[in-house]
């Protein structure tokens, strides 16, 4: 082997090695800050895109991690109809599918009141309703 692959073989592998690294220091900072619940109190807060590499939360400055992907829509008064994501095309049972806040495009306000399940967004002139959701 040429000095010249090797030098490729190796500096490739310390590109992928920095990569990882920083992906798995990123997934530990999220996944050790504090996680919204229901005692928490989120003011209101624009949300413009997902902030973390971790799929289905977003991580609120000051407030923390807040799992989107479970968080399920309890009222949709005004029949919101733009998600990112409707379902699945095939289904295989009769259950309905809920819609999550991680269906929800961006950008939107939210806030939540303390000692509540709550979550409260506003999308346009749309005002939607998810339950919290959290996965331990």
């Amino acid at each position: 082997m040429t000095k010249q692959k090797l030098f490729i073989i190796i500096y490739f592998f310390i590109c992928f090695s920095t990569v990882c690294i920083l992906i798995i220091k990123e997934n530990i900072f999220y996944l050790n800050a504090g996680k919204v619940n229901e005692e928490i109190r989120i003011d209101t807060t624009k949300v413009t895109k997902a902030n973390t590499t971790i799929r289905g939360g977003i991580y609120l400055k000051n407030v923390g991690f807040l799992n989107t992907a479970y968080s399920t829509l309890i009222t949709n008064p005004k029949n919101f109809k733009n998600w990112k994501f409707n379902g699945p095309e095939i289904s295989f049972n009769d259950m309905t599918y809920v819609h999550t806040l991680d269906d929800l495009p961006f950008p939107y306000l939210i806030y939540k009141n303390n000692d509540n399940d709550t979550i409260y967004v506003n999308k346009d002139t749309f005002d939607l309703y998810f339950k919290l959701g959290n996965i331990e």
